[in-house]
């Protein structure tokens, strides 16, 4: 597996996924959004990302077939703190796909990018992703509280329930540091 940049070659690959029910539906997306005009849009905004709030990625899976996109966004370069978000094609769910990617972005968040903080929102009704997350053993669950204005933000992105969690820089560096000891 590995994460590569975005370029306009994977339009079809991306509108292949996001164009799926168990994809769209889950992140949010309007119609507009998935067509190829607005599959181009997104990448060329991730390519051209003046304002450096975003860090996004595609994931490829170990025989170099395009299977998802990870994202870093709204990144705070003065809180030092991100939202990631995640979606890989469902036929790939459950092969360890997300976890590596998530361990490979996150490692690029806190060492490159100097961030303190990375956090998940996950909507109540994505059981799936909600596991995946509680299964992660450098994150801590349920931290809305703990960020008023991001949980706000993002409630009124998603207009539904979601769970905010958050991974913090030193868990993680000490997950990394344990796993790579063992």
């Amino acid at each position: 597996m590995r994460l590569i940049k975005h370029d306009l070659s994977y339009i079809d690959a991306i509108m292949a996924g996001t164009s799926r029910p168990e994809i769209h539906d889950i992140l949010g997306m309007d119609t507009h959004m998935i067509d190829r005009e607005g599959t181009t849009r997104f990448v060329l905004n991730m390519i051209d990302d003046n304002d450096c709030t975003q860090y996004s990625r595609y994931i490829l899976d170990d025989d170099d077939q395009f299977i998802g996109i990870i994202t870093l966004k709204d990144i705070d370069r003065v809180d030092r703190i991100a939202t990631m978000g995640t979606w890989i094609y469902p036929e790939r769910w459950g092969e360890g796909y997300n976890r590596r990617a998530k361990d490979e972005m996150l490692t690029t968040a806190f060492t490159q990018l100097a961030l303190e903080a990375v956090l998940f929102g996950v909507k109540l009704r994505n059981i799936r992703s909600m596991k995946a997350q509680e299964k992660l053993p450098y994150t801590t669950l349920d931290v809305a509280d703990r960020y008023p204005e991001r949980a706000l933000t993002k409630q009124i992105r998603l207009n539904e329930p979601f769970q905010l969690n958050v991974v913090y820089k030193e868990d993680f560096l000490e997950y990394l540091r344990v796993t790579l000891n063992s």
